[in-house]
């Protein structure tokens, strides 16, 4: 399955989706689709966010193309040269 380190390592996940236990497919090491969908709307959203949390651990496994990295900077810049330009969000 996972590394020894790995957080999804055991077969039962805990503290995910409101600490329910999900089925792991133990050739695949990964939570079945089916069990997600038994999930509510609010848990899989609550599931979302612990999994995006979990990116951010590791930034350095997340590697983005040049061309990526280029969209970024340009943004970034862009922010930098008018901050009050971008989209307000509602």
């Amino acid at each position: 399955m996972g590394a020894p380190n790995d957080k999804l390592s055991d077969p039962q996940i805990n503290g995910f989706a409101s600490d329910r236990k999900m089925r792991y497919d133990d050739e695949m090491g990964k939570v079945a689709g089916k069990d997600i969908l038994n999930l509510t709307v609010a848990e899989r959203i609550e599931l979302i966010g612990d999994l995006w949390d979990s990116l951010a651990e590791v930034p350095d496994a997340v590697s983005l193309t040049e061309a990526q990295k280029a969209e970024l900077d340009r943004r970034l810049d862009a922010h930098h040269r008018n901050p009050t330009g971008g989209a307000v969000l509602q």
